[in-house]
């Protein structure tokens, strides 16, 4: 019934209170998405899932908000006690002002705050450490933020379309500045950015699009810089010191770039000088020395340049380092461990690419970001313990791995990149933390589809929308069976309590040999299919590829079997029969 539910807010609009009365399974994306006129949400006492307070939506003990109605107006006051501010929770509130969060507030979820386009002031409570993906996406009336000298990372997306913010001073807390985390939107009023020092990364296109962006300070600390930072900004100008990072970037990008001013003079905007043409493309030499026998270090040990492909047996990485440097290990193929120091927050793209002997890497608890393809081809990195303080995954970052089972951390609620786990042949169990909003959960899920030799999903008990059992994945809002790892094989016993199949639950998978199904499932095996000998069935089945049953995929099939007290099917010699045995 919560399905159907559902799909009533897509046709409703005028709706002003909704009570509810039983425990319905929250989806924080899509239960509500489309009630944008709810005035008031009302949850009777008792209930052991959920409360109501001033009409928002709370889990029952009161630490997480999980959602405003849409029509909220003017300032909303936050309960206190509250510490999580669900994914989407404030979405598209236009006609909230202001925001009041008590200090007791920790985390936002993923587009928490995204398209509340009137909201004009929030200030940040003091224990908030991370700002993920999307948190502030399109709030274009937003003039002024305080960055706390508490966040330490920027998301993608986070301030992308926030076109009344002019101007941003981070603190030294901020070691990340995610990929397009203030750009990526024509929608953006960003004219001048002051990134202190203690950042160690800006992501690819993070100030893209700003195109009334002049002036930006990067201090020397950053030594990561990601493509396409500036793209359509037209006349910035990057001010910075002397044979840093940033003005490496600047000569490669014919960036116009500033490397001495006056005491007071930054950002009394000067046009420029244009780029000298004789300016050596070899800038940042000193941060690639490719020796064959010694480990490269930036000047002041921050960051991790380049290990001599000779390099074996054991590395341990001094403390100081921050940043392990694109490609830093590269081709290192008698590389078999390496214990890398506390403080670290950034491991670059395809940094241990193709270490192939690599077996072990400790990793920090201080690590933030691993970028994509930073394990790519460690066919003998079997285990690797993910710390509880990342916040992002890049692209295929463990593809043609040897890991066997990985746990994914909490602190990953918001974005990993695509194809995590390509071609990870030997994986064959994963934990997903269940913080996940659906959508991401859908992502991740995805991505494991890839795994031919996969047979246990778990997640997490605090996910709203999916459950694990018998390593499968769940729904639980109109219990589903939503995805079936691609290495199980035998029987599968489908548990009690399912009514029906995801559509592609079972995709790719060759090692099923037969399925019970209980007697609640209800069925679903055709899919959407017209009754046999009507009219539009020849064409049916002709635009789906001949393909009529979910179960088509499951190659090695050999019987299936349906318990005695399901009201609808019955199963006889492995065959699957209607009820009444006439089909």
């Amino acid at each position: 019934w919560w399905k159907l539910l559902s799909q009533v807010f897509e046709e409703l609009k005028n709706i002003k209170i909704i009570s509810l009365t039983a425990t319905p399974p929250y989806d924080d994306e899509k239960n509500f998405e489309n009630g944008k006129d709810i005035d008031w949400l009302e949850v009777a006492e008792g209930n052991p899932v959920y409360r109501s307070e001033k009409g928002m939506l709370l889990t029952a003990d009161g630490k997480k908000l999980l959602y405003c109605p849409r029509s909220m107006q003017g300032k909303v006051i936050v309960p206190e006690g509250v510490i999580s501010i669900g994914a989407y929770a404030f979405c598209d509130c236009e006609d909230m002002t202001e925001i009041q969060l008590p200090d007791t507030v920790e985390e936002f979820g993923i587009y928490s705050f995204a398209h509340c386009k009137f909201l004009d002031n929030i200030t940040l409570p003091p224990k908030i450490r991370i700002l993920p993906e999307g948190v502030f996406e399109g709030c274009s009336k937003l003039e002024n933020i305080q960055f706390n000298e508490t966040i330490s990372y920027i998301g993608p997306c986070a301030f992308s379309g926030c076109s009344s913010l002019s101007r941003v001073v981070l603190p030294p807390s901020v070691k990340i500045i995610g990929e397009y985390a203030f750009g990526g939107s024509i929608y953006t009023g960003l004219r001048q950015v002051e990134i202190s020092e203690g950042t160690w990364k800006i992501g690819e296109g993070a100030f893209e699009l700003c195109s009334k962006l002049k002036d930006i300070k990067i201090p020397v600390s950053v030594g990561v810089l990601g493509e396409n930072i500036f793209g359509g900004c037209g006349n910035v100008t990057i001010w910075c010191e002397p044979d840093s990072a940033a003005e490496a970037y600047a000569a490669r990008n014919e960036i116009s770039v500033r490397t001495s001013w006056a005491e007071g003079e930054l950002f009394l905007h000067k046009s420029g000088e244009d780029l000298d043409e004789d300016w050596t493309d070899d800038l940042d030499k000193k941060l690639t020395d490719e020796s064959d026998d010694t480990i490269v270090y930036r000047e002041d040990g921050a960051i991790l340049v380049h290990c001599p492909k000779n390099y074996k047996g054991t590395l341990n990485i001094p403390a100081g380092v921050k940043v392990i440097q694109r490609l830093a290990f590269e081709g290192c193929t008698e590389l078999e461990r390496v214990i890398l120091p506390e403080g670290l927050i950034y491991i670059g793209e395809g940094a241990f690419w193709e270490c192939d002997s690599l077996i072990e890497v400790q990793l920090p608890e201080t690590l933030l970001e691993i970028d994509e393809k930073a394990f790519y081809g460690c066919e003998k990195l079997e285990n690797l313990l993910l710390p509880g303080a990342v916040q992002f995954l890049g692209r295929e970052v463990f593809s043609d791995t040897g890991i066997k089972e990985i746990t994914l951390p909490p602190s990953l609620n918001s974005a990993c990149g695509e194809s995590i786990f390509r071609d990870c042949d030997k994986l064959q169990r994963v934990k997903l933390p269940g913080g996940f909003a659906g959508l991401e959960m859908d992502r991740c899920i995805r991505f494991l589809e890839d795994c031919k030799s996969l047979e246990e999903v778990v997640i997490e008990e605090n996910s709203n929308q999916y459950y694990s059992m018998d390593g499968l994945i769940m729904d639980r809002r109109w219990p589903e069976l939503h995805f079936c790892p691609r290495g199980r094989k035998g029987v599968l016993q489908i548990p009690e309590g399912i009514i029906s199949v995801a559509e592609y639950a079972f995709w790719l998978n060759s090692g099923i040999t037969g399925i019970i199904f209980p007697a609640s499932w209800k069925g679903n095996i055709i899919n959407d299919i017209p009754p046999y000998g009507c009219s539009i069935y020849e064409s049916w089945f002709e635009d789906n590829g001949g393909k009529a049953s979910l179960l088509e995929e499951l190659s090695e099939l050999e019987f299936v079997e349906v318990h005695q007290d399901n009201p609808y099917y019955a199963s006889e010699n492995g065959l699957l029969l209607s009820k009444d045995r006439k089909m």
